[in-house]
């Protein structure tokens, strides 16, 4: 029997809902260890299921806030991705449009030849 070749996939697919579902479930055993076995506070015992709730809510909202803002895909990657999707959109491009194209930027580039030397000479002007 040989070993299958190794592929590469978008993302870790199935494997981050059970992760998820583990930090989930991490959040409540954790939360009832601190609270039910833990004597540091001196409350009753429907004041430890208070706190477990209590407890329990706020780390899974925090963990939610947490998954909410912070970006999954780095800025560099996100460039990257961003490219390829350019560069691809340019590969599909028949060579009327990439003409076209490259006239436009054609026009451009004297406009910015010029600025580029206007702030050359400024800059000459006003260095000693």
């Amino acid at each position: 029997m040989r070993r299958s070749i190794p592929t590469g996939t978008q993302d870790i697919g199935t494997w981050l809902v059970i992760l998820q579902m583990t930090a989930v479930i991490a959040v409540g055993t954790n939360a009832g260890i601190l609270c039910f076995t833990m004597n540091l506070l001196t409350i009753s015992e429907w004041g430890s299921v208070w706190l477990f709730i209590g407890f329990q809510y706020f780390v899974l909202i925090t963990m939610a806030l947490f998954s909410y803002f912070v970006n999954d895909v780095p800025q560099e990657v996100r460039i990257q991705l961003q490219r390829q999707d350019y560069l691809r959109e340019r590969a599909q491009m028949s060579n009327d449009e990439r003409e076209k194209e490259n006239k436009d930027k054609s026009r451009k580039l004297p406009i910015m030849k010029t600025m580029s030397s206007a702030l050359f000479q400024v800059r000459r002007r006003c260095l000693p």
